[in-house]
């Protein structure tokens, strides 16, 4: 008697992608991640997680084997690997901005989506989210830019200052909102990488835990601290950053000495005013000495916006920044 073997065989394209980082961030994204790999109809994934903590790649590894997913874990640190070593999908959940932006900029033939929490000068929660495509580097180099100058003012003891002791009820509270933006960011960018769609590359900076809002860093290191409302005219009516009425974008100013300041920039749905920090602003270069009454508006809308920014400005000296995954 002949025995036929009909076992279904999975001809599946292999897709292989690396999760740099083991911690909180990387052990709250798996179940996205898992729900992806077992959705997918195209491809086969393959997981691997590299954290140069002892045990806590293998960890993670092990648990998606229990669920069906070929996985396995590394333990080394991700500055010495080797050129190559790593997956063309990389999913960075580093505590590290410095290290975030040399992922960036040493991988460039690879798609990465990076994910660092951020507790601000002012005391409130924000996730930045990078996307970088295979072969782009002028949003690299913004991204890699803002990760620099995060770094630069970035204070020890993160994560203890946002989900420890340290942090605030308030923003602990906000958790398990934003791990869900970052889970869905993971399932929808992947799809798009593998079916070809954009990914909308760049930075995104999420204030609410529901959007995360197109972001343009803009290096003014040299050239010092603009106007809030010439930024928000230039960037808003240039065709390259379209928004619509009700929309919001985000321009994350580098200053001097690497300092930040965010805008959170936004066409009013209902008569399209352009406003900073939802104080709307006229454009400055449009107005004359010659009509007093628009001249001091728009100086004071140019002094509130300014106040507004240097509140939120982020330094080591003054209001210190806590990143972690």
């Amino acid at each position: 008697m002949t025995v036929v073997d009909i076992a279904t065989v999975d001809r599946r394209p292999q897709c292989d992608v690396e999760i740099l980082g083991a911690n909180r961030g990387g052990s709250a994204s798996q179940k996205h991640v898992v729900r992806t790999a077992q959705q997918s109809t195209a491809y086969k994934f393959r997981i691997g997680y590299t954290d140069a903590v002892a045990g806590r790649a293998d960890a993670l590894a092990a648990r998606l084997v229990t669920q069906g997913v070929p996985a396995f874990g590394r333990e080394a640190d991700i500055r010495e690997l080797p050129a190559g070593a790593l997956a063309k999908i990389i999913i960075s959940h580093v505590d590290d901005p410095r290290l975030l932006a040399e992922i960036l900029m040493k991988n460039l033939d690879a798609d990465i989506l990076g994910f660092v929490f951020i507790r601000t000068a002012d005391d409130r929660l924000a996730l930045v989210c990078i996307t970088a495509e295979v072969g782009e580097t002028e949003e690299r180099m913004g991204s890699a830019l803002l990760l620099m100058a995060l770094d630069r003012h970035s204070a020890a003891g993160g994560s203890e200052f946002i989900w420890g002791d340290q942090s605030t009820a308030a923003i602990r509270g906000m958790e398990d909102l934003f791990r869900k933006l970052v889970g869905y960011s993971i399932a929808d960018k992947i799809d798009r990488l593998l079916s070809k769609r954009s990914t909308e590359p760049g930075t995104h900076i999420c204030l609410d835990g529901r959007e995360a809002l197109r972001t343009v860093v803009l290096d003014h290191r040299d050239t010092g601290w603009a106007n809030p409302a010439v930024i928000a005219h230039q960037l808003l009516d240039n065709p390259k950053h379209p928004i619509a009425r009700g929309k919001s974008m985000v321009a994350a100013e580098v200053g001097p000495d690497a300092e930040i300041r965010l805008h959170v920039l936004r066409r009013r749905i209902t008569d399209e005013s352009v406003t900073v920090g939802g104080v709307a602003v006229i454009d400055p270069r449009t107005v004359s000495m010659r009509t007093p009454e628009s001249w001091e508006r728009a100086q004071r809308e140019r002094q509130t916006a300014l106040a507004a920014a240097d509140a939120t400005t982020i330094t080591r000296r003054r209001r210190p920044v806590y990143v972690t995954d």
